[in-house]
């Protein structure tokens, strides 16, 4: 009976411990839980915030991963080919004539479909039409007309140097590059040791739906808007101005419910 005891009394000991333990735990995650300040980052699409996301993983994170750098050389390849696709568009819905060679160009660069890696032939078409053509300078001069995302010139310039082997992205190409977000991003940062949380959600119409999921102790919600948007035109809808759309979603972002005890901060 003495040893059942003092085995029974052994393990009642340890079990406390355990709890304590435990309590112990949870009370300094509760204490970070409530320490964390966490951000909603929303805003229509293309205005700006997935930057902020990379800006303050350049600043507080101390950069970009190298699997990262390499999810975004393949973004700032696609960048580059379809920069030049939609200027090829915009001459044709704006009825901008190619001559002859020129439209030798735009088959080539109209068939690239694999944008990883191109061909010697393709990456000259390209420069050729960016340097040459005078009706993809009329282009630009209209790309109010049709749609054209903002870092087009400054990939364009660089086709070169996006496609060399041993090419690796720059802080600066990284911030310029541009791809729609899906669904929701969430990035994690300290500053002062004040623990952060931002979330990037996905501006276009079709995801906004989502942002829903992302209220839940949500303290700060910063909406941001590029103030580059005023005469141009969203990628899902091009007979709707982009600026137009940012004062309206924000406008509705004010009047949810969810809102009304958090701060608002905005971003142009």
């Amino acid at each position: 009976m003495g040893v059942c005891s003092i085995a029974g009394g052994t393990t009642d000991r340890v079990d406390m411990v355990q709890d304590a333990r435990v309590t112990d735990q949870l009370k300094v995650f509760h204490d970070g839980e409530k320490r964390t300040i966490r951000i909603l980052l929303v805003g229509a699409g293309e205005c700006g915030k997935s930057t902020i996301i990379k800006q303050m993983k350049i600043l507080h994170k101390g950069g970009f991963t190298d699997e990262e750098k390499i999810e975004q050389m393949r973004i700032i390849r696609a960048n580059t080919v379809h920069a030049m696709q939609q200027l090829i568009t915009g001459c044709n819905e704006l009825q901008f004539a190619f001559d002859e060679k020129e439209q030798e160009w735009t088959k080539e660069v109209e068939a690239i479909q694999e944008t990883d890696k191109l061909t010697e032939g393709q990456i000259l078409a390209i420069e050729n039409l960016w340097k040459e053509s005078k009706a993809i300078k009329r282009a630009v001069e209209r790309r109010s007309d049709f749609y054209l995302y903002d870092s087009f010139r400054y990939f364009l310039d660089r086709i070169r140097i996006s496609y060399q082997e041993d090419y690796v992205p720059s802080n600066q190409c990284m911030l310029k590059s541009r791809t729609a977000t899906s669904g929701i991003k969430e990035t994690n940062f300290i500053i002062e040791e004040v623990p952060f949380v931002m979330y990037d959600v996905g501006g276009q119409r079709g995801e906004r739906k989502k942002w829903i999921h992302c209220f839940d102790g949500v303290r700060s919600i910063m909406f941001v808007c590029s103030l580059a948007e005023y005469d141009l035109v969203l990628a899902e809808d091009r007979n709707k101005n982009r600026m137009e759309e940012s004062l309206k979603l924000f406008e509705g972002i004010l009047s949810l419910v969810w809102f009304r005890s958090v701060l608002t901060l905005t971003s142009p």
